[in-house]
């Protein structure tokens, strides 16, 4: 600890930057915690920002029989850019018994 009657002098302050110890211990410090981000920000980006090739494309397969009525959907496009991370929307339900429920729904994309 410094002496508190000790008066700050400008050519200690100065011999100080050209130690060579205190600048090692900032490159260390300095390299462990872009080593820590790099790691972090990859597994953030394997997990959770998924590229064109990891992500799963629907491929509907109809089989019919002669007589039957099918109805095919076309699948909605979507923007990814303008997309929001949090939504709120309405869904309904039918129970085992035939019950019939509503409510809200809150989901986070990621």
């Amino acid at each position: 600890m410094a002496n508190p009657t000790e008066v700050p002098s400008a050519s200690k302050w100065c011999a100080s930057l050209f130690q060579l110890v205190p600048w090692l211990k900032d490159l260390r410090t300095i390299a462990s915690i872009c080593i820590i981000a790099f790691v972090g920000f990859t597994i953030y980006r394997a997990y959770f920002m998924k590229t064109q090739q990891q992500t799963q494309h629907n491929t509907t397969t109809v089989c019919a029989l002669p007589g039957s009525n099918v109805v095919v959907e076309a699948p909605k496009q979507t923007m990814t850019a303008n997309k929001s991370h949090f939504s709120i929307g309405p869904f309904v339900g039918v129970g085992s018994r035939g019950d019939a429920f509503v409510g809200v729904v809150a989901l986070y994309n990621f």
